[in-house]
């Protein structure tokens, strides 16, 4: 009867380690089909965004002013009120979740007319906190980066601002889609969709104005998109030291494949100025979040490329291969064919923020100090920081004088009067001097040497 049982037992612990391997296995199979479905949903909304396959298209060339952002703005607008539970933003500058505003154009001066496109989902709790998710959706002028023809001097081979940034554009309506179905947060959701990004950032310039010093205090974090798909890892910035949050998003985006932060001595820092008030500016920082970054908000952005060389310059998107954003390349179809990896970096994407937003930590986790006003305090402050470069060059004159001394003290050292008289006497022998002065040098030289060696062998004896 006791082997029965053992019998029945061993029987039973097998079964049930063979379900259990079983069901591993489906919920693997269950993640792989999820990802994958993810990534066709993100695919489908790049083409509907960009009207791919159309020959009419409305939308293209969504260049900042242009009638097909305008366009671009209208079909955001269409599809972030499909959503339930996201609502058009209603204030002093912004009606039915529109605000327009006027800029000044880089290219030829004049003023024309953008919008950013805001929608919220709110919380249902007492909660004043809000996270802003942000991308733009303009593409760059064609006047900065098209080819012409050289026999007609048409304009070839243009951009469709896959890149840059119409995936970003299209993982935040995904993202919107899937947050829409969950009851609350536990804090506000906001979701901006920039216009004229690529005039000098004015769409988010507008946005900032209506940000009171009140309202940014209770912005937990902005979450800005930008060139998020083609590129050999994926990459987040948060800040130029690791700070907490810096810490948090990198132990969240572990969970992930391919993503890693950008380390800053990867980068080259060059001499433009950047939004957030410091003196240089880097792929980090090259976006609408710097200038939360200056009103002391937390900041995660997303971006793609290879930035694991010792310097970096600019925009790299794969180790020994040309760049295809801001170029002809920047298209649906070459963009599948030729950039490995595209899909995945944006369900990636779409998995991490989705991974902070629905965190039961982040909000506590950007509730604390995250260090940068004291950081970029020492670089914003003039005064400070020529008393710092002033130490920094006492410090490296001292150093120098130091080095100095101890070079020349070392030479003495070696260059005593035998190795100077053996020196001289080579010198002469090479240059044929036979003075008499040099003879007698030399003859004393060799009588020195003889009585030293002879005092050397009677202390040995």
């Amino acid at each position: 009867m006791r082997k029965i049982r053992k019998i029945l037992a061993c029987l039973f612990a097998f079964i049930v380690m063979i379900l259990g391997l079983s069901f591993v296995k489906i919920n693997n199979i269950a993640a792989a089909e999820g990802e994958s479905v993810i990534e066709t949903e993100i695919l489908d909304e790049i083409k509907q965004f960009v009207e791919y396959g159309q020959s009419d298209k409305l939308r293209k060339y969504r260049v900042p002013g242009s009638k097909a952002e305008y366009n671009s703005a209208n079909y955001l607008k269409a599809k972030m009120s499909m959503l339930s539970s996201f609502k058009p933003v209603e204030n002093q500058s912004t009606k039915d979740g529109v605000q327009s505003f006027e800029f000044q154009s880089d290219i030829d001066g004049m003023t024309k007319t953008s919008q950013n496109i805001i929608f919220q989902k709110k919380t249902e709790t007492a909660s004043k906190k809000k996270v802003v998710l942000s991308a733009h959706y303009d593409s760059t002028p064609l006047s900065m980066f098209a080819k012409r023809d050289g026999e007609t001097g048409k304009i070839v081979n243009i951009s469709d601002g896959i890149s840059e940034n119409a995936s970003s554009v299209a993982t935040i309506l995904c993202l919107a889609k899937a947050l829409d179905r969950i009851d609350d947060l536990g804090f506000t959701l906001e979701i901006v969709f920039f216009g004229a990004s690529n005039n000098s950032f004015a769409g988010a310039k507008e946005y900032m104005k209506g940000v009171s010093d009140v309202d940014a205090k209770n912005i937990l974090a902005m979450i800005n998109l930008e060139r998020i798909g083609v590129g050999q890892y994926n990459y987040f910035y948060v800040n130029e030291f690791e700070n907490s949050q810096f810490k948090y998003a990198k132990n969240v985006l572990s969970n992930f494949d391919g993503f890693k932060a950008l380390q800053v001595k990867n980068v080259l820092h060059t001499s433009d100025s950047s939004m957030n008030g410091l003196e240089y500016s880097h792929i980090g920082i090259d976006g609408e979040h710097a200038l939360f970054m200056e009103r002391n908000i937390n900041i995660i952005n997303f971006f793609s490329g290879f930035y694991e060389n010792l310097i970096t310059p600019g925009i790299k998107e794969y180790e020994n291969k040309n760049n295809v954003t801001y170029t002809g390349d920047d298209s649906y179809d070459y963009i599948i064919e030729s950039c490995p990896g595209f899909s995945k970096n944006l369900a990636n994407v779409y998995a991490g923020i989705k991974a902070f937003l629905t965190d039961d930590s982040f909000v506590s986790e950007m509730e604390k100090n995250n260090g940068s006003e004291e950081f970029y305090g020492i670089y914003k402050n003039e005064k400070l920081a020529v008393f710092v470069t002033i130490l920094v060059f006492a410090a490296m004159c001292f150093v120098y004088i130091l080095i100095f001394h101890v070079l020349q003290n070392k030479s003495k050292k070696t260059l005593n009067d035998n190795n100077l008289d053996k020196i001289v006497i080579k010198i002469a022998e090479n240059i044929g001097d036979d003075s008499k002065e040099i003879s007698e040098l030399i003859d004393q030289k060799l009588k020195d040497d003889t009585d030293n060696n002879d005092e050397n062998d009677k202390n040995d004896d």
